[in-house]
């Protein structure tokens, strides 16, 4: 899923009237309200057209798939499908409705509706971005892609309301891709819906109900068809969208709040304690844009690349954790080694070689980045050192200030370099890959090159280190040719107060389902203890478990 890296604050006009569309009052909202901030977004409450990670976030709430991320190891268990099996040789999968599912309106859940579901994702007038996601099923990338028929596509609803899927070979993943955001399922009357933007209501199967949202924020409560409701414990979640980090830090100094996502000013929380840094599944890079002839050739891209000065630019004072790779580590996945360090003789060599050279009669080159981001800062490092390196070269930057704006236009052909922080969908190497296999829904770089392709394809028939060393040679294409360049592997930072909140578990993809998150009983802080709810002694140190009970350290 895509995001933007850390936005520079100062860099957004944004005046946010707090939460006044939800309550005169925000405070004086339900007691148990789970109350957050985050840096303003503009949802897109289509599944088939969702693409970033606080769409991830928000759909914990509001959506539900057959299967759900837990939220501490974020491997899949049951959702809408209370069970699933498969047959011996894993090609089959059959998941099991439950029978108390139902949508936000009371409306039974069915099998035929989940069928309908995924088969839109694959039409192939508008496939949806993760369309991608079910070529394992069979006859699926064929009919998405114009070349097949909706009946071969094998996905079918079968006997006691369940849903059944035919996989062209073994995808010990394939449970993973069912967590991801975009396969929830969607309620028949939304599905018909052409224009998304002009509904009044949004219907969904999660845990809590989108009562309304606007610029500010939205609000959220508890969705009383949901088939597990008794386990969900807020009766309402107000979500603040705000870029003032003072403010937000401010107002959760003084419990107004209980989690700040990423918006906050680190020096001013009032302990440190409530900071969460997390390393994520995810990486920030640059790449090509392949829809410019010029700069289809390999030699011309890593002739550009090798221009960079990397060793300064991926340097541990500057990331939490700098990397030439595209794929953050994962146990038994080879080390992929991308372009280290700076060769000028090297890459003007393969300029001159291409017919350019030091640059001379190459088209213009133009990054494209949001602003106020690193990425844009690092544009114009990236800009200097081509124009020192071959001073024919003509390079440009173009900052685009609608942030929602640059991802649609990531896809035209107008700019040269374009970037992106990408959050893995699931925790497999395949979820960066799967960026530049050629009919790709989220190709975004439009990268096409049969040697990849064939090498994806080859993964998808092994398993284990012989799967994931085939992968590593794809990636190696990548960073070979100068198609993408990575910069650094990112961190999460949350400010969450854990004395008041239980649930929200420090994950490899910066996702932290809803449905489990609680308010619960003031407990003490490191190093207070009490004696009786109302006294507190500083004589006896405590602990506290992990269904909190409080206990004396001996």
């Amino acid at each position: 899923m895509k995001r933007f890296s850390t936005i520079n604050p100062l860099g957004i006009l944004f005046f946010c009237l707090s939460l006044f569309f939800l309550s005169t009052n925000p405070l004086q909202a339900e007691e148990n309200a789970l109350r957050i901030s985050m840096f303003p977004a503009n949802i897109q409450y289509n599944p088939l057209r969702t693409y970033t990670s606080v769409e991830a976030q928000i759909y914990t709430a509001i959506y539900e798939g057959l299967v759900v991320p837990d939220p501490l190891t974020l491997r899949p268990i049951p959702g809408v499908a209370s069970r699933w099996e498969a047959n011996e040789d894993a090609t089959e999968y059959r998941f099991y409705l439950r029978s108390n599912a139902r949508y936000s309106d009371g409306q039974q859940i069915t099998a035929e509706d989940a069928v309908n579901t995924f088969i839109a994702h694959l039409n192939p007038e508008q496939p949806s971005s993760f369309s991608g996601f079910l070529d394992i099923v069979k006859g699926a990338r064929d009919y998405r892609n114009g070349r097949g028929a909706k009946e071969d596509v094998g996905i079918h609803s079968g006997d006691h309301n369940s849903i059944v899927f035919e996989l062209t070979h073994p995808a010990p993943y394939f449970l993973d891709l069912l967590t991801h955001q975009s396969m929830v399922l969607i309620h028949p009357d939304m599905l018909a819906s052409g224009d998304w933007d002009s509904l009044e209501s949004i219907l969904g199967n999660g845990p809590f109900i989108l009562e309304s949202a606007d610029e500010t924020g939205l609000k959220l409560i508890k969705n009383e068809y949901y088939w597990d409701k008794n386990r969900v414990s807020p009766e309402q979640i107000l979500i603040e969208f705000n870029a003032d980090v003072a403010a937000v830090t401010e107002q959760f100094n003084k419990g107004e709040i209980f989690w700040a996502k990423g918006n906050f000013a680190y020096g001013s929380v009032i302990s440190t304690d409530y900071v969460k840094v997390t390393p994520v599944f995810s990486t920030n890079f640059f790449f090509f844009n392949n829809r410019q002839e010029a700069f289809q050739d390999p030699n011309i891209r890593r002739g550009l690349a090798l221009l960079i000065p990397w060793q300064e630019i991926r340097h541990e004072d500057a990331y939490f954790s700098p990397s030439n790779q595209l794929i953050p580590e994962i146990p038994m996945y080879p080390a992929v080694k991308g372009i280290l360090e700076q060769d000028i003789a090297k890459g003007l060599r393969l300029l001159a070689e291409a017919g350019h050279p030091m640059g001379r009669n190459l088209p213009p080159i133009t990054f494209r980045v949001p602003e106020g981001t690193e990425n844009a800062a690092l544009a114009i490092a990236f800009s200097q050192a081509l124009i020192t390196a071959a001073p024919e070269l003509n390079v440009s930057i173009e900052e685009l200030t609608d942030q929602e704006d640059y991802y649609s236009r990531l896809r035209e052909d107008d700019y040269t370099i374009g970037s992106i922080t990408w959050i893995g969908d699931y925790l497999d190497p395949l979820t960066f890959l799967m960026l530049f296999i050629s009919d790709s829904g989220i190709n975004e770089s439009a990268y096409i090159n049969p040697e990849f392709d064939a090498l994806i394809e080859a993964s998808h028939r092994q398993n284990g280190k012989e799967r994931y060393e085939t992968l590593g040679r794809a990636e190696s294409l990548l960073l070979t040719e100068g198609t993408a360049w990575p910069i650094h592997h990112t961190v999460a930072f949350h400010l969450v107060n854990t004395r008041e909140i239980d649930g929200w578990f420090p994950t490899g993809l910066d996702l932290h389902p809803f449905k489990y998150i609680r308010k619960i009983d003031f407990l003490p802080g490191p190093g207070v203890t009490m004696k009786n709810p109302n006294e507190f002694d500083q004589t006896v140190s405590y602990e506290y478990t992990r269904r909190h009970e409080i206990i004396p350290k001996r």
